[in-house]
C-alpha cells in the first residue's frame, strides 16, 4: 500500500484557501495548523493540529498521530514569522526537499542579500548595518546616498514591517526610522533608494530548472478599493520577459541549494531590474487571493511528480482581473470582446471585508494596461509606475 504524500501547511486563514484546495486537488494531503479552530481552511484540509504556527515542539507532539500515515514532503509557510518552524519540522521529519539551514538564510535579509551580491544580481546598494547607531551615522549615510533618499530595513523584516523610505535631509525621520528597524529586529541595515515600478517575480525551482509562473506589476492600494491588486499576464507576453528570464537563471544559479516556490520582489528602473528581497514562498499573503489562481497549482503538480506546466485559463488569454465590487462598472473598462473567459461565483468567496464575485480572463490588447491603470485609479488604487513616493511621508508607517 502506497503511503499517501503530505504538506504540514502553517496557516489556513481565506487568502490560504486556495492552495489548499489545489494541493488535494493534485494527490497531496493537507494537514493543517492554525491557532484559531474555526479558521477557513479547516474545512477543506485533511488533518487540523490545534497550535500555533511558531510552535514547532507542540506542532510535531500533534504529528505523531500523522507519521505512520502519510509521507511529509515539505512544510510550507506564507509569511516570513513561519520560516523558523519549517526550519525546524524540516530537519525533525527528515524532509528532504531542502537543507534545514536554508530557511534560517530567509529570515535574515542581509543574509539573501550577501548572497545576491555574491551571485551578481543587482540589488540596492546597502550603505550601512548593525546594532546601533549615532549621530555619525547619519553623517555616513547622508554621504554616501547618491539619491539623498534611503530606505531603513530591519535584517529579519516580516511584511515589510519597520521598512521606511526616508530623506538623509530629515534627520529625525532617520533617527526614528533607524530606532524602530532595531525595535523590530534587534539589528538594521540602510540602501539606497531606488525609484521605479514594483513587480512580483514568481518561479518554482526544481532540480536543475526554474519555471516562471507570474510576472505581477504591483499597484499601491487604497483601502476602499473592490477590484484588483495588480496586472499580471501571460509571463511571456510581460515587456521585460527577456530580462526576468535572465534573472530566474540567476536565481536558479543563486539558490542551487533549494527546490519549491521563490518570489523575488524586483524594481524596475530604466529597463533594469533591481532585486529587493527574495523570499520561498509563492506570493505575498496579502495578495495571495489576488494572483492569477492558475499559478497556484504549479508547484503541488512539482510535488505530486508532474511537470511544472502552467495551465491556460482560456483561448488567448493572457492576463486576469478579479472583481469585488457587487456592480458591473468594470464593463466601462474591458469590453465584452476582451474577455477571454469568465468564472462567477453565486455565493461570493469572502475575504475580510472585501467579496470575491467573478475572475475575469483577458485577451491580450495593446491598451489592456492602460485601461486596467484607469480602472485602478477611478476606484480608489494608485499605480505605482506613475505615483513616486512622497517625502513627507516617509517615516510613516
Amino acid at each position: 500500500m502506497t503511503v499517501p504524500k503530505a504538506v504540514i501547511f502553517l496557516g489556513g486563514s481565506a487568502t490560504e484557501v486556495e492552495l489548499i484546495q489545489t494541493f488535494r486537488a493534485n494527490g497531496i494531503r493537507v494537514v493543517l495548523v492554525d491557532r484559531n479552530a474555526d479558521v477557513p481552511g479547516r474545512e477543506f484540509a485533511d488533518e487540523f493540529i490545534h497550535s500555533s504556527v511558531i510552535d514547532a515542539d507542540e506542532i510535531l507532539r500533534g504529528l505523531d498521530a500523522f507519521r505512520s500515515r502519510y509521507s511529509f514532503v515539505a512544510a510550507y509557510g506564507i509569511v516570513d514569522f513561519m520560516f523558523g518552524t519549517v526550519q525546524v519540522l524540516t530537519a525533525r521529519l527528515g524532509i528532504t526537499l531542502n537543507p534545514p539551514e536554508l530557511y534560517q538564510e530567509f529570515t535574515n535579509k542581509l543574509k539573501t542579500k550577501a548572497r545576491l551580491e555574491r551571485f551578481d544580481v543587482p540589488a540596492p546598494q546597502t550603505l550601512v548595518q548593525g546594532r546601533k547607531f549615532d549621530e555619525s551615522t547619519l553623517r555616513v549615510i547622508a554621504a554616501a546616498s547618491r539619491s539623498g533618499t534611503v530606505v531603513v530595513k530591519p535584517d529579519d523584516a516580516c511584511n515589510s514591517e519597520g521598512v521606511r523610505i526616508v530623506r538623509v535631509d530629515q534627520v529625525d525621520c532617520m533617527r526614528q526610522a533607524i530606532g524602530h528597524a532595531i525595535e523590530v529586529s534587534g539589528a538594521f541595515f540602510c540602501e539606497e533608494h531606488v525609484r521605479g515600478a514594483l513587480h512580483n517575480l514568481d518561479v518554482i525551482l526544481t532540480a536543475g530548472n526554474v519555471t516562471i509562473v507570474a510576472i505581477t506589476d504591483r499597484y499601491r492600494m487604497a483601502d476602499g478599493l473592490t477590484s484588483v491588486a495588480g496586472f499580471q499576464q501571460d509571463p511571456r507576453r510581460h515587456p521585460l520577459y527577456p530580462q526576468f528570464t535572465k534573472l530566474a537563471t540567476k536565481i536558479r544559479e543563486m539558490f542551487a541549494d533549494y527546490s519549491g516556490p521563490l518570489t523575488a520582489d524586483v524594481l524596475a528602473s530604466g529597463g533594469d531590474l533591481k532585486v529587493l528581497e527574495i523570499s520561498p514562498h509563492l506570493h505575498a499573503s496579502k495578495l495571495q487571493w489576488l494572483r492569477d489562481p492558475r499559478i497556484l497549482s504549479v508547484w503541488p503538480r512539482v510535488l505530486a511528480g508532474h511537470a511544472p506546466e502552467l495551465p491556460s485559463p482560456g483561448e488567448n488569454a493572457s492576463a486576469y482581473v478579479r472583481i469585488y465590487s457587487a456592480s458591473d462598472t468594470y464593463l466601462d473598462y474591458f469590453e465584452p470582446s476582451w474577455i477571454a473567459d469568465l468564472e462567477a461565483f453565486p455565493v461570493p468567496l469572502q475575504f475580510g471585508s472585501h467579496a470575491l464575485r467573478k475572475i475575469l480572463y483577458l485577451k491580450g490588447r495593446g491598451q489592456l494596461k492602460q485601461q486596467l491603470e484607469a480602472f485602478v485609479r477611478e476606484n480608489g488604487g494608485l499605480p505605482t509606475m506613475t505615483q513616486s513616493h512622497q517625502p513627507d511621508l516617509a517615516a510613516s508607517p
